[in-house]
């Protein structure tokens, strides 16, 4: 470890004085050794009536020193738990959560926190043992984010809780232990969007999450590519584009553009299916890496990528 700084020794405001002689040196000393006993004698004579005052003093000063400390650093928190109230059935909202991410159990909490006069309020969703959870942190948030997304306009009033927290929890009975291990992730309620796009790119389609699941990276043998377009809560009759690119070192390449159609209420989802070979037997094409991506009213509203090999 490096040093956080070096320091040098000086002496400040220094005097040298001149060498007293000897007669004057023993004189000086034998004074101040008269002096010296005479206050020892007066010290034995008070030693109780100092303890004594020493002693109520010192009490006091302590008191007073620990009352301070407690009064500027203890902090009082109350918390109280707010029955949140919905505009879905448990079960709808159930369904919507699965619609994002399976997830075999639930719970949804929410608390009020007060400290020291400040009130926060807090939604807590914990998704315990849910599947195909991405490994990447920023994946793994994303999907958190749609979740607050949707529970936040699942509730009657959007703007009852300030903050909400999604955790991932992964819980594993062994006879009559339970091991648990979580990830979470925190949300400002203000920064939260109203709707939820998501992009997913793979071989198969997922009729219960309505997503492609499956490879992104591709050989021959697979017949299809599969894109898919969910969304929820977007504005509706917003036009939507598909996009798809051939990516190089220095520059991505529009080699596909089609019109998907217009957002519907709800809950809903468009998708592109791409044959493989075609992709492969394509001019200046072929293996690579491939980007595509989806637009609303021509904004970008995300893009995945796959490679052919």
């Amino acid at each position: 470890m490096s040093p956080i700084a070096n320091f040098t020794a000086t002496s400040v405001n220094a005097k040298v004085y001149r060498k007293a002689p000897a007669n004057s040196f023993l004189m000086r000393g034998f004074l101040r050794g008269l002096f010296g006993y005479f206050s020892e004698c007066y010290r034995q004579l008070t030693k109780i009536k100092l303890l004594t005052v020493s002693s109520r003093n010192l009490f006091l000063a302590t008191f007073f020193i620990i009352s301070a400390v407690f009064f500027f650093s203890c902090s009082i928190t109350k918390i109280k738990t707010i029955e949140p109230v919905y505009t879905l059935t448990l079960d709808s909202i159930s369904r919507e959560i699965n619609s994002i991410i399976i997830t075999p159990e639930a719970t949804l909490t929410g608390k009020e926190i007060r400290t020291n006069g400040r009130t926060t309020t807090e939604f807590i969703i914990n998704l315990i043992n849910t599947e195909r959870l991405p490994e990447s942190d920023n994946e793994q948030k994303k999907i958190g984010e749609d979740i607050a997304i949707l529970i936040k306009n699942t509730l009657k009033n959007p703007n009852s809780f300030t903050d909400y927290k999604v955790f991932f929890t992964k819980r594993v009975v062994d006879g009559a232990m339970t091991k648990s291990s979580f990830v979470g992730y925190s949300y400002k309620s203000k920064h939260l969007k109203n709707y939820i796009q998501i992009v997913s790119v793979g071989d198969q389609f997922d009729s219960s999450t309505s997503k492609a699941i499956g490879k992104t990276i591709f050989s021959k043998n697979e017949p299809n590519i599969v894109s898919i377009f969910s969304y929820y809560n977007n504005v509706p009759g917003s036009p939507i584009k598909f996009n798809m690119y051939k990516e190089t070192d220095s520059a991505s390449i529009l080699i596909m553009s089609e019109n998907q159609g217009q957002i519907l209420p709800g809950n809903n989802y468009v998708g592109i299916k791409i044959k493989t070979a075609d992709v492969y037997n394509a001019k200046k094409l072929g293996f690579g890496k491939y980007m595509l991506e989806y637009l609303v009213s021509d904004t970008v509203a995300g893009s995945k990528h796959f490679s052919l090999q």
